[in-house]
């Protein structure tokens, strides 16, 4: 008996945000059926089972080395991967998450957060949370899990955000703080405006460990974001 499946799309969308779209919505059909023929099959489920939708898609969409090359040789600039390789912000977010998994690769978070359609005030929505890699000691970079944003979580545009909004100018904060007791496993982090018809319609957060600063260089050359020293448990 043949199987027959609907995947709808936006009609509005931009061909980019289209062609991810369809293997993410494929990938939880086939999770979703792979259940029904096999009973002892255990899917993920909410954002685990978007995130692994997101990073099956990418993958298809994207390939390993020539993405690896293109990502470090930028700094992990997120804005310069969306207009070479023609996707959506998510899965260039999650295709450096599922890349740093692997050999050679660090810590690394990444969420990008979106424009509402019918927008409450000083608020975006988190579009997308990626973190690599995947399960970490407790003891290390624990914080970071509840400091950033989850997908379709309501983000108050304020502090530093607020900042990168309304200058549209990319924010660092070299060091945040108040991650562990000990202040050892502190991070670095940037903060990308996304400018589409003179608004900042997404803002891309991108965290990696401080000692990993200098693989940013190449963007932080190209961008001259506004400098943040410090900050304590605060984006």
């Amino acid at each position: 008996m043949a199987l027959r499946l609907t995947c709808y799309i936006k009609e509005d969308d931009w061909d980019g945000s289209q062609e991810f779209t369809i293997p993410h919505e494929i990938r939880e059909i086939i999770g979703t059926e792979a259940q029904k023929l096999y009973p002892s099959f255990v899917e993920a489920e909410g954002e685990e089972l978007e995130n692994k939708a997101d990073a099956f898609a990418a993958a298809l969409l994207m390939e390993w080395v020539s993405f690896k090359a293109d990502m470090i040789s930028s700094g992990l600039d997120p804005l310069f991967l969306h207009e070479k390789y023609h996707k959506s912000y998510i899965a260039i977010i999650s295709r450096m998450a599922t890349i740093l998994c692997g050999k050679g690769g660090f810590p690394f978070w990444g969420s990008v957060l979106q424009e509402q359609t019918n927008r409450e005030k000083d608020c975006f929505i988190a579009g997308c949370f990626h973190r690599s890699p995947k399960y970490l000691p407790k003891v290390r970079y624990a914080i970071p899990n509840f400091i950033f944003p989850k997908r379709g979580q309501l983000v108050p545009i304020s502090g530093n955000l607020a900042t990168c909004f309304e200058q549209h100018n990319p924010i660092l904060i070299r060091r945040l703080t108040g991650l562990d007791f000990w202040n050892k496993y502190c991070l670095s982090v940037i903060i990308r405006p996304v400018i589409w018809a003179n608004r900042v319609a997404k803002i891309i957060i991108i965290a990696i460990p401080e000692a990993y600063l200098p693989r940013l260089r190449p963007q932080l050359q190209i961008v001259s974001p506004t400098y943040i020293e410090e900050s304590f448990q605060f984006i």
